[in-house]
Parts: C-alpha cells; sequence; structure tokens
C-alpha cells in the first residue's frame, strides 16, 4: 500500500478513524506529526501432513512500514523512518 497524499491540503483537520475523532493517525498533516508513506506484508506458509490427523505448520512474516513528517497533502517526506517486524510461527494441528 502506497500513500499518494491528497489533492486538496490536510492540513489541521479533523478526521474519525474507526469511531474515534482526533487530528492524528496513520495518514496526517498536522504540523509536527508523523505520516505512513508506505506498508507491505508478505506471510509464506507451508504445511507438512505427518499423519493423517497431525498436521505441523510453519509461517515466517515478513512486515515493514515507512514514516516520515506529514506534509498538508498528507504524504510523508523528511525524517523517513522504516519499522520492520520478522515473526516466525509453527503450529501443531489434531484433526478429529
Amino acid at each position: 500500500m502506497i500513500n499518494n497524499g491528497a489533492k486538496d491540503p490536510l492540513a489541521n483537520k479533523v478526521v474519525s478513524t474507526y469511531g474515534v475523532i482526533s487530528s492524528w493517525g496513520a495518514i496526517s498533516a498536522t504540523t509536527g506529526s508523523r505520516s505512513v508513506n508506505r506498508v507491505w506484508k508478505m506471510s509464506p506458509r507451508v504445511d507438512w501432513m505427518l499423519h493423517k490427523s497431525i498436521k505441523l505448520r510453519f509461517e515466517a512474516e515478513s512486515t515493514a512500514a515507512t514514516w516520515a513528517d506529514a506534509q498538508t497533502n498528507g504524504k510523508g517526506k523528511d525524517n523517513e523512518y522504516v519499522a520492520m517486524n520478522h515473526r516466525f510461527h509453527l503450529s501443531t494441528l489434531f484433526m478429529f
């Protein structure tokens, strides 16, 4: 997902996100705030059937987001920061 900004300036506007009214959020243009430019996630999964009733599952998950200082169009520009997260999941499934 990429933040392409907005046609009209968003500066100092109040928005409602998930029922919460605020002047901050993932896409913001308030002076001194941060905005998300890019987010991506990848999570491949592999299943092994050990027995007809037992399955072993491995999943690797990688997520990254790029944050920057907000401009009036909602897009981040300066002071960029990339946040990354890596997780590994191992599950055992019993089917009966």
